[in-house]
C-alpha cells in the first residue's frame, strides 16, 4: 500500500510540474515576447543638468560686489515609452526623506517622453529605471534596466582659482565625494593634483635624479674629467710630433 501511495505522489508531482511549466509558457509567449523586445529595444533613458543659477549684486560699506547663487536641475528623461510598457524609477537613497519611487505610464508621458527633475545638488545617488510590460500576455514582465549616477555640486568649483581649469577638484559635477573639509585643504589637493598629472613629470623626476647623483659624487665624475682632458691633450701632442716627423701638416 505504501507503494501505491508513493507512485501517486510522485505522479501528481509530476502534474503539478507540467501545469506550472504550461503555465509559465503561455505567462508571455514567445512570439509576443519578441514582438515587445523590440519595440522596448527603442526606449532610452539619460540626464542633462540645468543651469538655473542667479547672479546678484551686494553692496557692503558703499563697495559693490556680484556673486553666484547656484541653482541647478537635474532631469532624468525617459524617451519612446508605449502603451505596452512602463517604468518605475527608483533611488537608492537611505534617507526616507530624499527617496523617490514612482510608477510613470504612457499617459503621463508627452509623446512617449517622460522627464523627471531633481533638484536635490548636494548628494550623490543612483537612478534605477525598470522598464515593465503592460501587455495582459507579459504583464509585469521586466524588459530593460537604466541605472544613472546623480553627480553632486561641487561649491569649490566656482574659487577663482578653478576658472578655465580642467583640474579634477575643479569639476561642477563629481561622481565621488572629493572629502575636502577646508579651503587649504582644497589648494593642498590641487597642488598634488597638478603634480601627479604634469606631463614633464617624468622628465623633471629624470633631471632632479641625475643632479642629485652628480652632487653626491662631483669629486669622481670632476677625476673622471680631468683624467679623459689629460688623455686627448697627450694623443693629440702625440699626433702632432709625429706627423711632423713624417711631413705632414696638422
Amino acid at each position: 500500500m505504501t507503494k501505491y501511495v508513493k507512485y501517486l505522489l510522485m505522479t501528481v508531482c509530476f502534474l503539478c510540474i507540467g501545469i506550472l511549466e504550461a503555465n509559465a509558457e503561455t505567462a508571455c509567449p514567445s512570439s509576443v515576447k519578441k514582438e515587445l523586445s523590440q519595440v522596448a529595444a527603442h526606449i532610452k533613458v539619460n540626464y542633462e543638468i540645468l543651469d538655473k543659477s542667479e547672479t546678484k549684486d551686494l553692496e557692503i560699506d558703499g563697495v559693490k560686489t556680484t556673486y553666484k547663487v547656484p541653482n541647478y536641475a537635474f532631469v532624468v528623461s525617459i524617451y519612446n515609452l508605449t502603451k505596452d510598457f512602463y517604468a518605475k524609477v527608483q533611488t537608492n537613497s537611505t534617507d526616507t526623506l530624499t527617496s523617490k519611487s514612482l510608477n510613470v505610464y504612457y499617459d503621463e508621458t508627452v509623446e512617449g517622453i517622460y522627464s523627471l527633475y531633481d533638484y536635490n545638488i548636494g548628494d550623490i545617488y543612483n537612478y534605477t529605471i525598470t522598464i515593465y510590460s503592460t501587455n495582459p500576455d507579459c504583464e509585469n514582465k521586466v524588459f530593460r534596466t537604466f541605472r544613472i549616477t546623480k553627480p553632486k555640486y561641487n561649491a569649490y568649483s566656482e574659487y577663482t582659482y578653478c576658472q578655465n581649469s580642467s583640474n579634477y577638484y575643479c569639476q561642477r559635477f563629481v561622481n565621488m565625494d572629493l572629502k575636502i573639509n577646508s579651503t587649504a585643504e582644497f589648494l593642498s589637493k590641487i597642488e598634488a593634483n597638478n603634480e601627479k598629472n604634469n606631463p614633464n613629470k617624468g622628465y623633471m623626476d629624470v633631471k632632479e635624479e641625475i643632479v642629485t647623483t652628480i652632487k653626491k659624487n662631483w669629486l669622481i665624475y670632476l677625476l673622471i674629467f680631468v683624467s679623459i682632458a689629460i688623455l686627448i691633450t697627450g694623443i693629440i701632442i702625440y699626433m702632432k710630433k709625429r706627423h711632423k716627423k713624417k711631413g705632414w701638416k696638422i
